[in-house]
């Protein structure tokens, strides 16, 4: 099927614009802001890929154009401070780390419903993009959640020791250090885009925090996560060593109003035999083998 791809602009719950990229089956009506919504019967659900932290959206374009050729109208965004949706200079951005679950994610979310209106919502989260969802106001909405490589990130949570002195460098120390005093943390500190300071210092604070998110007092947000009604499943790689199974469990077991929780595990043998860790499903070498599961359980 042919996907059209179109920019677009989405504005979060304080009227902040985002950046985003529609990818729409080509037999589609066209519908979004530039169109008008589209009116009639639903068809396939629509499904919303949000990114990790410092992904920009345009990684995710492939999966988002391969699941928009299988009927689905896709969407990726930016979140604030990233990428598309950063100010020309981060220095005194004030965008922090939770913003993109408590405002960034609830304008995605009223933007599909309004421009897809009586269609079911699929949510796919990459690290950040999972566990986010528990924070906005209106994921209630949400009909099914794929949480890719995505946990509670505790540290003490993290098992392999060499991943977790690779990411404590980056957080306890270049990360903060390069916020400080740039105003911002370069992306070729942590493998990613530019991110804003305020960003950098409370992700760091959450994940030497006991409970990683749902140890932190002033995030009054927390709540949410106990009316997301979804059908929850959390992908963890076993070759992805920033993930563990205990992080994942831990993160799964706050999303306590899910229709059903599960967890998915993937090994390399079943991709093929080739590597997958943190980033690697969105990778297009898995079109005919992991997207196709992904693929499977959304239309379940």
């Amino acid at each position: 099927m042919s996907v059209t791809r179109r920019d677009i602009t989405i504005k979060a719950d304080d009227g902040y614009e985002l950046a985003a990229t529609l990818h729409e089956p080509q037999s589609e009506p066209q519908s979004g802001p530039q169109s008008g919504s589209q009116s009639g019967p639903a068809i396939a659900p629509i499904t919303i890929v949000a990114s990790a932290t410092g992904v920009p959206q345009s990684f995710y374009n492939r999966v988002a154009h391969f699941l928009a050729e299988h009927g689905r109208p896709t969407l990726t965004f930016d979140g604030r401070g990233i990428a598309k949706s950063a100010p020309p200079s981060l220095k005194g951005f004030p965008g922090r780390f939770r913003d993109w679950g408590i405002l960034d994610f609830p304008g995605v979310i009223d933007w599909a419903g309004t421009n897809y209106p009586g269609r079911q919502l699929h949510w796919i989260g990459h690290s950040y993009g999972g566990f986010g969802l528990g924070l906005a106001r209106n994921n209630a909405a949400v009909g099914k959640l794929l949480g890719v490589a995505t946990m509670s990130a505790d540290v003490r949570l993290i098992d392999h020791k060499l991943a977790g002195a690779q990411i404590g460098l980056f957080l306890f120390g270049l990360g903060p250090l390069a916020a400080h005093v740039l105003g911002y943390a370069p992306g070729r500190l942590s493998g990613g885009t530019d991110l804003p300071k305020q960003v950098v210092l409370e992700w760091s604070k959450w994940c030497r925090t006991p409970g990683f998110l749902f140890g932190i007092h002033d995030l009054p947000q927390r709540r949410y996560f106990e009316t997301l009604t979804a059908s929850v499943r959390l992908a963890r790689m076993t070759d992805d060593s920033w993930v563990s199974q205990r992080g994942v469990e831990h993160l799964l077991g706050h999303f306590t109003l899910a229709k059903e929780r599960s967890i998915w595990t993937i090994d390399p043998a079943d991709a093929g035999g080739k590597p997958i860790g943190h980033l690697g499903l969105f990778r297009s070498e898995f079109r005919d083998t992991l997207w196709r599961d992904v693929l499977k359980w959304l239309e379940r």
